[in-house]
């Protein structure tokens, strides 16, 4: 049986506190008396079970998060006298049904759909003998709506400042090179079909798409870009930078010359957990997945969680860390597919390099903002709509007003693709 999936019953009622109405029909009864068995051991008798938001602030943009707590009798010695409470605590990803205008945008970008079947059809296909958990959090159950993981918080994971020092960037390479090396065991473990072939719903572009929704989101982050280019830095060629945006459809498609690996896609800082030593990283949030070459993610990593001057002094350094972690992961197992060269990694390092950019021009002014800050702007569906899909420079001027280090954050990101734009002819391209 899949471990991601309860035994099937009829659902039956839920016992829920006055503040969990709203959160109703994301865990059933029987589901959680199934993650009591699965967590605490088979005799587990669940007691009760609730949901409550896992922050007061915003950390992520595309579901809801909640804890989910159960209470459970365990028996110590096999004797049900002896049995005494246990209480579970786990962390919950759903659709946001109570903000219909974000729950529509996920749906039609079937991101939360693509990260249930990672969990449920992808890595449990990659085994334990891949080492999954050394790179991705345990998820103990995923519904098409509904996804419920252990909580890294609770074993000492959290995440790290927004842009990494150099002990954190060292974990996540590390951390994104061993999830790259079990996709290439995966594919040559299956015949050496590309993966996007086995797992074409999986590995859909969802994100930077020229139609509907995600086209008016990604033509407002450039909007933004421009106005931002032609107040700050007096950048009036609106058609070359925007040209220069338009590189990040081109990264998104498999390369025709190089290995491609099932990508995160998304690597910005909060999808990052570090243990307290900063000795282990875990990915998390796997909803905009894609069959990418491999320089794809290492490049979206250190754009989107390291400034323009750590990249100066130590990018050479990560791409080497990444490609030793690399080679040796797939030396170390039994994997008999196409070995990276390391000047073809380098390669495509530098063909991502514009994308990667474009990438943070078009994310960070989101993501860089405080987590109580976003919760205002994206928690109320008018605030919502204008800031993700019409206009974002008012909020954007707001926020840059009383927080100079997100100002200086994005005034670099904007003014470093301003300067590739000006060389666009000469910069290396996806291929």
């Amino acid at each position: 049986m899949d471990p991601t999936t309860p035994p099937a019953k009829p659902p039956r009622a839920a016992s829920h506190r006055p503040r969990d109405i709203a959160f109703r029909d994301v865990v059933t009864r029987d589901e959680a008396a199934w993650l009591a068995r699965r967590c605490l051991g088979e005799d587990a008798r669940l007691v009760e079970y609730y949901l409550r938001p896992y922050s007061e602030e915003k950390i992520g943009f595309l579901g809801q998060h909640l804890r989910l707590v159960i209470v459970a009798k365990v028996s110590s010695s096999g004797s049900s006298s002896e049995a005494v409470d246990e209480k579970l605590s786990l962390f919950v990803k759903t659709v946001p049904r109570d903000l219909p205008g974000q729950a529509a945008y996920i749906e039609e970008k079937g991101c939360f759909r693509k990260e249930s079947d990672f969990f449920r059809d992808y890595v449990a296909l990659i085994g334990d003998e891949e080492e999954a958990t050394s790179w991705c959090p345990t998820c103990y159950l995923a519904k098409p709506d509904v996804l419920v993981f252990e909580d890294l918080r609770l074993r000492g994971y959290a995440n790290q400042p927004r842009m990494f020092e150099l002990a954190a960037m060292k974990s996540a390479v590390v951390c994104l090179a061993r999830f790259h090396a079990s996709s290439l065991r995966l594919e040559a473990r299956l015949g050496g079909r590309p993966l996007v072939d086995r797992f074409p719903r999986l590995l859909e572009e969802t994100e930077f798409k020229r139609s509907g929704r995600s086209l008016e989101w990604y033509a407002n982050a450039m909007d933004l870009a421009v106005r931002l280019a032609r107040e700050r830095f007096g950048h009036e060629d609106e058609a070359g930078l925007r040209r220069a945006g338009d590189t990040v459809f081109a990264m998104c498609r498999a390369s025709r010359d190089k290995l491609n690996v099932v990508s995160h896609g998304d690597l910005w800082s909060s999808n990052l957990m570090f243990d307290a030593g900063l000795r282990h990283c875990r990915l998390v949030d796997y909803q905009l997945l894609r069959y990418a070459p491999l320089g794809h993610d290492l490049a979206q990593l250190l754009y989107l969680c390291s400034t323009r001057d750590f990249r100066r002094r130590n990018e050479a350094k990560m791409i080497e860390l990444y490609t030793e972690t690399l080679l040796e992961r797939l030396s170390t197992t039994r994997y008999e597919g196409p070995r990276p060269e390391r000047e073809d990694i380098l390669r495509c390092y530098e063909e991502q390099r514009m994308p990667a950019c474009a990438t943070a021009v078009i994310f960070h002014p989101t993501v860089l903002m405080s987590g109580r800050v976003a919760a205002q702007i994206m928690d109320e569906p008018a605030t919502y709509e204008e800031y993700y899909f019409r206009n974002r420079l008012p909020f954007v001027r707001r926020i840059m007003a009383g927080d100079k280090e997100y100002e200086a954050r994005i005034l670099e990101d904007v003014e470093e693709l301003v300067e590739m734009s000006r060389r666009y002819d000469d910069l290396p391209k996806p291929t």
